[in-house]
């Protein structure tokens, strides 16, 4: 078997010959194209708590840890079924049940317990929802600030844009608290 070593495409060309020629020949080149654009979403290079999944985590501690009478009312018989559904696996363990029946047991149990996270999620206040880092990924895609070192030594670098929405949001204060010194700044 031989090795052939290329570097780039013209030298893929040239060995248009060898390929042709040998049985086994083993190829190691470097890519040619390399994308240049890298967004900020692409999903192979964002943390793992990051996006709706942890969002929905804290949905669901959220609503577990609140008392309205209403909600437990509702969330009380997918609890008790889960928890049934639950102890029918444990006792088909122990007992030493056949393998498919307690796959089926299993099967059951998650669904029930699907049913009832997506329950609880339905049941969330929306203001819990609010997810920081994926606002401030939007903030930066859309250069509302980003970090000043990126471009030239300092903390932050703000956009027009940036200083546009920070007027609007002062001057809806100052309409609030009508206190016309609020306004100045530069």
């Amino acid at each position: 078997m031989r090795m052939v070593f290329s570097r780039s495409r013209s030298g893929l060309i040239s060995l248009l010959s060898v390929l042709l020629n040998s049985d086994h020949v083993r190829i190691c080149y470097r890519p040619v194209f390399i994308s240049l654009r890298s967004y900020s979403t692409d999903r192979r290079r964002l943390p793992d708590n990051w996006g709706k999944n942890r969002l929905q985590k804290y949905k669901l501690h959220y609503i577990r840890n609140m008392d309205d009478p209403k909600i437990q009312t509702i969330l009380q018989p997918l609890r008790i079924a889960v928890k049934e559904q639950g102890d029918l696996v444990r006792q088909l363990k122990e007992s030493g049940a056949p393998d498919l029946d307690v796959k089926k047991a299993v099967n059951e149990l998650k669904a029930r317990k699907k049913i009832l996270e997506d329950k609880e999620v339905e049941l969330a206040p929306p203001e819990v929802g609010f997810d920081r880092a994926r606002m401030e990924d939007l903030l930066k895609r859309r250069f509302y600030f980003d970090q000043s070192f990126a471009i030239y030594g300092g903390k932050y670098l703000i956009n027009f844009m940036l200083n546009v929405l920070k007027k609007q949001i002062l001057i809806s204060e100052s309409k609030v608290c009508n206190d016309k010194d609020f306004l100045s700044f530069a």
